[in-house]
């Protein structure tokens, strides 16, 4: 597994996050 990858999936699992709580 490579922590690069980790990461981004994190910032772009957060970025979903913070969307979809403004969209609420």
């Amino acid at each position: 597994m490579n922590l690069d990858n980790i990461q981004e999936d994190k910032k772009s699992y957060i970025k979903k996050s913070i969307i979809k709580s403004m969209m609420m």
